[in-house]
């Protein structure tokens, strides 16, 4: 049986496997609406309300659940072996590292020209 039509985003057109809620109430896949407000979306892409670059993104936990609990019936691929948690999209996972990475650079010299330690 096909997934409901509940569970796809309707950004990315996949079912959801982050599902996060906007301000306005929608809920969207978090990498396909985390690109749609990086590349200058200011709108929520169903309602057309004004949505911030800046806004938080919450989980959207009973989707989660309800998707992990349709997937161990008629979609067990995309659940985590033995977990039975929906596995994020190589993706997800690849953004998730990317901004991790990002968090740890150092920051640039601060102003005098040295970090501590004596070298830049």
């Amino acid at each position: 049986a096909g997934a409901p039509s509940t569970f796809f985003c309707t950004i990315c057109m996949e079912v959801m496997r982050d599902p996060v809620l906007l301000p306005t109430g929608q809920t969207y896949e978090r990498r396909a609406i985390a690109a749609w407000l990086a590349g200058g979306g200011r709108t929520c892409p169903t309602t057309g309300q004004a949505v911030s670059k800046d806004a938080v993104l919450i989980p959207n936990m009973a989707m989660r659940q309800s998707i992990e609990e349709w997937a161990v019936v008629h979609c067990p691929a995309i659940l985590e072996p033995l977990v039975g948690k929906v596995i994020a999209s190589p993706e997800a996972l690849e953004w998730a590292a990317a901004n991790a990475r990002a968090a740890m650079i150092p920051s640039a010299s601060p102003p005098g020209g040295t970090r501590r330690g004596g070298t830049n």
